[in-house]
């Protein structure tokens, strides 16, 4: 298995002054990449000992892009007034090409040098080429460094879109008011920094579209009979010409401050974000013809308020020590306005006017059904879906009697309700010691890790030890070690190795995860019965956590010992301890995939390093 890549990069740049206020510089970035990934499998691996025989695959693909910027800038002092302005062309161009050949029942081991002895089993190739251009003009002013104004505006024309809708236009301003240089704040010793900050503007977004995705392309092969003959032919794939840029129009206003000679400073945030035609992968019917199952399209409309905060303390610096602590908190809240054709739900997609874009909806689990519960439900004739000892019991939320997909709710979302970040550094003479902390509270996830290692579905991957609900001697289809058996007092829980049963001998446990039977691996309730997918409430969880980032202890040498050089040494230690209620390996990635590896386990590093200078 051999992967060989070719980069290179550069950037060249001219730049004159005609006058002495007037710059002229025009900038060209080319990037390369050519790469080639060659496997070779012979008959004994895992990969081919079913056939027996030799495999070769050969994968090749080549990048090349650049960016050519040409701009003119002004800038003119008037006494107290101070004037820029910037006129910018850029222009931006992205190609991309691969291939890929599978070769089966090579007779020789040639590596994948040799396609020709063997059986071409699967070939594919593509080429895509993105361009674009933009247009840029800014316009700055000053007076008295205490009012402070930008208005700018760019054009933006992609290949992306169809030609109708290839232009866009995102217009900005922003005025700031630095209000401790007033004349009125002159006898305000104690304040350092007041700045007033209000903006306004427009950006666009086309990175959720394809190359193509407007266009439509004959790329799926078709095959007919026509009689005894086979023929074959194109058809196109679902594309959307109408889509244009995504659009986001935002308001903030800030307050930058700074007090006691910025012993004490910061800034607070609010804003305002409203996205418009937003650029989405909508699932689609399959009568639609979708090979892919979804489609692009602009689809409604979606706001964001948040608030933003900072806060830097200088509490201690003298000859020998320094200490300076930094705080974040950011908060947001996102919420659906419009969908497309006026509809206010759009349930494939789990998307609800007035509600987060990323909600968590499914069955709301009422507890765990025992003895008792279990005869309640059993004599209820309103009741049709019926729930037995050990399994989990679903809410019926509209009183029909049955629980089926009506019955879903919005239980949360995925995005956080807060996060914020906390940095110390400390440091005496020449020691020196930092530890940063970072939350992130108020998350709720679907979590592919509860769903690999906590359903009985799959015997071999149920690694998790849980406390389930375990009815009286009721059998549980497990492996021996798999399930932790928590004694009831007498002294008694065992297996039975004759039939890889787990049982428990005497009693009820009433543990808090439902009873895992062998007919749907979750113990879930009639309505999914046979099921284990993402409707499942185990496998929505909070993902809050608290994360000490990183602790770091330092010594610099002085002067007086090494004049001619600076040397420190240091060591630190990356994510030392993470507190969270969550179960899987990492909870800034609960919501990840435990198969592609992006949510595997999180690391611990330790480092020690030199840092010399001289």
């Amino acid at each position: 298995d051999e992967t060989t890549t070719l980069t290179a990069m550069a950037n060249v740049y001219f730049q004159y002054k005609p006058i002495k206020e007037v710059t002229l510089k025009t900038t060209f970035s080319p990037y390369y990449e050519n790469a080639r990934h060659g496997t070779f499998y012979t008959g004994q691996t895992e990969t081919r000992r079913d056939k027996g025989t030799n495999q070769a695959e050969d994968q090749t693909y080549k990048r090349f892009s650049w960016t050519w910027d040409t701009q003119a800038s002004f800038e003119k002092t008037w006494g107290q007034h101070k004037f820029s302005a910037l006129a910018l062309f850029s222009a931006y161009q992205y190609e991309y090409e691969t291939s890929y050949i599978k070769i089966t029942n090579m007779p020789f081991d040639v590596d994948w040098y040799n396609w020709g002895a063997g059986t071409v089993e699967n070939t594919t190739s593509s080429y895509q080429k993105i361009s674009m251009l933009s247009w840029v003009a800014r316009l700055n002013y000053s007076f008295a460094d205490k009012y402070l104004l930008t208005v700018s505006s760019r054009w933006d024309g992609s290949s992306k879109f169809a030609k109708d809708n290839r232009w866009g236009m995102f217009p900005s301003a922003a005025f700031a008011w630095r209000i401790n240089q007033e004349e009125f704040m002159s006898e305000a010793d104690w304040l350092s920094n007041l700045k007033l900050r209000l903006s306004y503007g427009l950006t666009g977004n086309n990175a959720g579209v394809g190359a193509y995705d407007t266009q439509s392309l004959a790329n799926i092969k078709y095959y007919y009979n026509f009689g005894s003959t086979v023929a074959n032919g194109y058809g196109y794939a679902m594309s959307n010409s109408a889509l244009k840029w995504e659009k986001t129009s935002e308001f903030n206003v800030g307050l930058d401050f700074g007090f006691i000679d910025n012993r004490i400073s910061g800034s607070v945030d609010y804003y305002y974000r409203d996205s418009k035609d937003l650029l989405m992968s909508m699932k689609t019917p399959i009568e639609l013809g979708s090979a892919s199952g979804t489609l692009v399209d602009n689809v409604g409309r979606v706001s964001n308020t948040g608030i933003e905060v900072m806060l830097s303390t200088v509490n201690i610096t003298n000859k020998n020590w320094r200490w300076v602590t930094n705080f974040t908190f950011a908060h947001n809240k996102n919420t659906i306005k419009e969908l497309s054709k006026g509809v206010t739900e759009d349930v494939g997609n789990k998307w609800f006017v007035g509600s987060p874009i990323d909600v968590v909806y499914s069955y709301e689990m009422v507890g765990i059904v025992d003895a008792a519960r279990a005869k309640e439900i059993a004599a209820d004739a309103s009741m049709k879906t019926k729930f037995y000892e050990g399994e989990m019991e679903l809410k019926d939320q509209n009183g029909d009697g049955v629980v089926n997909a009506d019955d879903k709710v919005i239980q949360g979302h995925a995005s956080p309700d807060w996060t914020g970040s906390f940095t110390s550094i400390l440091s005496y003479k020449g020691i020196d010691f930092t530890v940063g902390l970072y939350a992130s509270i108020g998350g709720k996830v679907y979590s592919p890790f509860m769903r690999e290692f906590t359903r009985y579905g799959s015997r071999g991957t149920q690694h998790l030890k849980m406390d389930f609900y375990i009815p009286d001697g009721a059998p549980i289809l497990a492996e021996p070690d798999a399930l932790e058996l928590i004694d009831n007092g007498d002294g008694k829980s065992g297996f039975n190795d004759n039939t890889n049963m787990v049982a428990r001998q005497n009693g009820t446990h009433y543990g808090e995860y439902p009873y895992p039977t062998s007919t749907n691996g979750n113990g879930l309730g009639t309505v999914l019965n046979g099921t284990d997918g993402e409707d499942c409430p185990l496998y929505f969880v909070n993902n809050s956590y608290v994360r000490i980032k990183n602790i770091t202890v330092g010594y610099t040498f002085p002067k007086t010992i090494m004049k001619a050089v600076n040397l420190r040494i240091y060591a630190n230690v990356l994510n030392p301890f993470t507190f969270t209620d969550y179960k899987g390996f990492d909870p800034e990635w609960a919501g990840a995939s435990v198969t592609d590896g992006t949510g595997g386990v999180s690391s611990r590093t330790w480092q020690i390093g030199v840092n010399f200078k001289f």
